[in-house]
């Protein structure tokens, strides 16, 4: 009886808090953390950010009342991914599994970076000239078969795009040469994998994606190099970068 109790209370206890914590994520407001001075083509960050919350709702999924803090969602999601590649592997004659082909790029400073080129299975490289092309860029220890690359590359194929990825200094079993590693500060590597991709496919629409360590490397070679001139400007027609640190 008295582990019947505790095993209870443990649950109420759990659903309360649960419902507690929905409550304050539908109640909140989200902040915009933003200096009155910070601007954007003359107008003010903080205004221009309070504009689009004024017209967004913000109201969390419902299954955030038992997972709050988002840890089923993650394993779920790890999971049901991996399960799906699996299946990919085991139907005869899957034309929906992507495999890649690797391109080294050495570096000036004797380092090497890779682009994987993802292909479908029984399809060869596409080197036509009237398909866009995007890039991405992994996070930290990540690779082209991270699952967050791996499953956003089939969709892009499915809807016409060429998909190669970035693979940063030490990452996805290439060998570090140097004494420098993956940082966000090595914004050269990220420069000669642009230039690489430019020179390939000269007419085409470029674009490039970063995730977190990869974003921020972005950002930085946006900064660095990305409208100093007007051939590196021409080099990427748009950049998107996700959760940069």
């Amino acid at each position: 009886v008295k582990m019947d109790l505790f095993w209870t209370s443990m649950v109420v206890g759990r659903l309360y808090t649960s419902y507690h914590q929905y409550s304050k994520k539908v109640s909140s407001r989200i902040e915009v953390y933003a200096s009155d001075f910070d601007e954007l083509n003359g107008k003010p960050l903080k205004a221009m950010a309070e504009e689009v919350l004024a017209v967004v709702k913000y109201k969390p999924t419902p299954y955030s009342l038992f997972d709050h803090h988002g840890q089923l969602q993650t394993a779920g999601q790890y999971f049901l991914r991996n399960l799906s590649r699996l299946a990919l592997h085991l139907v005869p004659f899957s034309n929906s599994f992507v495999y890649f082909e690797r391109e080294l790029v050495d570096l000036s400073d004797g380092g090497v970076v890779a682009i994987d080129w993802a292909l479908l299975q029984g399809h060869s490289m596409d080197r036509s000239q009237n398909k866009p092309v995007i890039i991405l860029h992994h996070g930290l220890v990540g690779d082209s078969q991270s699952e967050y690359i791996y499953h956003f590359i089939r969709k892009l194929i499915r809807n016409g795009y060429i998909v190669g990825v970035m693979i940063a200094r030490g990452c996805g079993g290439l060998p570090l040469r140097t004494v420098f590693t993956f940082a966000g500060r090595k914004t050269g590597d990220v420069r000669a994998v642009v230039k690489r991709v430019r020179e390939r496919y000269p007419k085409t629409k470029l674009f490039w994606m970063g995730y977190s360590l990869g974003a921020a490397s972005t950002l930085q070679y946006l900064e660095d190099f990305h409208g100093q001139t007007d051939e590196e400007k021409s080099l990427l027609d748009a950049v998107m970068c996700v959760s940069p640190p």
